[in-house]
């Protein structure tokens, strides 16, 4: 019985998470904020993918073991680094244009 309880909490949590991914992977992509960091087609195509997932959580899905969600929380996990990671890379980005205008102004103005 005690087995059989730890799995099935163990299911339960790995279920929670899954949700939450698609909830919150499905936030991002619709921020307006980060349309920049996804194109329209992968973003459509993404939007479709996290309704099938929560579908098939409270279809099919909805009473499997810990695993079968932590398959599909994984696939999301990398979408989310890869979309974070582009977004991490252009703020890097800017904020090292910014530091080269301001030591270019700097230059300038100690060469006048």
């Amino acid at each position: 019985m005690d087995k059989r309880d730890k799995d099935r909490s163990m299911a339960d949590e790995a279920k929670n998470t899954y949700e939450s991914q698609i909830y919150g992977l499905r936030a991002w992509l619709v921020d307006e904020d980060n349309h920049i960091y996804v194109t329209e087609e992968d973003r459509e195509a993404l939007l479709s993918k996290l309704e099938d997932g929560e579908e098939w959580l409270y279809d099919e899905g909805s009473q499997l073991g810990h695993t079968k969600y932590q398959d599909r929380s994984y696939e999301l996990t990398t979408e989310m680094n890869k979309f974070n990671r582009r977004k991490d890379e252009n703020s890097s980005r800017l904020t090292t244009v910014v530091k080269i205008r301001e030591g270019l102004e700097e230059s300038r103005s100690r060469a006048h």
